[in-house]
């Protein structure tokens, strides 16, 4: 009797292991994001990054897909004090990102527009804001000039109005 009862667990856990493997094998490969979301995980890899506000000095980003593909971890300024991490992903096929900035805030943006290679970001909430009164980033302009070059443009809210930040991206090879 008892090596009936372990044979079918044995069996059991045979199954339960093949099916999640195919489970997670079908739905990595099946996973494919809004036609944005895919650009972005084109630009996976290093990249070196010269700032419009902190000049003379070459800044390491880097891109990371990520979650079966549902995902895309940009991390700025990599290494630095004052680094940030921004994850873009698809919400209800949508592209938004959540920024986790070094202000010390998490300003969620929401796609609000693309024309030809410029993707729009607007800011759609947050956590530890008060939109009205604290500084963050309100909105991202990104600009995929080729596969090789980036453009950030991102929009700061600080003290009733807004500033430009931008940030010059090159892929490192």
């Amino acid at each position: 009797m008892k090596s009936k009862q372990t044979l079918f667990y044995t069996l059991l856990s045979l199954l339960l292991a093949t099916s999640l493997y195919t489970y997670g094998e079908s739905s990595e490969t099946a996973t494919k994001g809004s036609k944005e979301l895919e650009q972005l995980k084109a630009l996976e890899g290093q990249w070196n990054a010269d700032s419009s506000k902190m000049p003379g000095k070459t800044y390491l980003i880097t891109y990371e897909v990520t979650s079966s593909g549902s995902a895309v971890i940009e991390t700025l300024f990599k290494g630095e004090p004052f680094e940030m991490i921004t994850i873009y992903s698809d919400d209800e096929g949508t592209l938004a990102m959540n920024h986790f900035c070094s202000l010390k805030n998490q300003p969620r943006m929401k796609l609000e527009s693309t024309s030809g290679n410029i993707v729009h970001f607007r800011y759609s909430g947050g956590t530890n804001i008060d939109p009205e009164i604290d500084a963050h980033m309100h909105a991202l302009d990104l600009t995929i000039i080729d596969e090789n070059t980036v453009q950030h443009e991102w929009s700061l809210f600080k003290d009733g109005e807004i500033s430009i930040h931008q940030i010059q991206l090159a892929r490192i090879p």
